[in-house]
């Protein structure tokens, strides 16, 4: 066989290889930094009247109480509930952290609206 047809085989075969390699590096790309999914626990109260009324209220022991009913026991959380929409909580870890929020315009007799956050991260063991 001749010599340059065998090294532009070999050139075409490295070729190949190397773009089936990017496109699996690209393509099956994990989460980055331990990055934790939704699990939308809000949501799912969001047609409770008594979750409802707590939050018109402004009752955060009491929204709290559903959530961890709800929420897995790897997770810690905290909930916040404010009118300001742009309000920002002390205190919370650093990084991981996750959040969900849910605006409850009021009940059927009381237009009163609240903005409920919830953060959430992995407990530290």
């Amino acid at each position: 066989m001749d010599r340059k047809a065998m090294l532009k085989t070999a050139e075409a075969l490295i070729a190949i290889v190397i773009s089936l390699v990017f496109v699996v590096m690209v393509f099956s790309r994990a989460p980055v930094g331990g990055e934790i999914g939704k699990i939308n626990i809000l949501h799912s109260f969001q047609k409770d009247h008594g979750f409802r009324n707590c939050a018109v209220a402004g009752d955060t022991d009491c929204i709290s109480d559903y959530v961890n009913e709800s929420m897995p026991l790897r997770y810690d959380f905290y909930v916040d509930i404010s009118s300001q929409p742009s309000s920002r909580p002390n205190g919370l870890p650093e990084t991981g952290i996750s959040l969900e929020s849910l605006i409850v315009a009021g009940n059927i007799t009381d237009y009163n609206p609240h903005v409920i956050r919830l953060y959430y991260w992995h407990k530290m063991q």
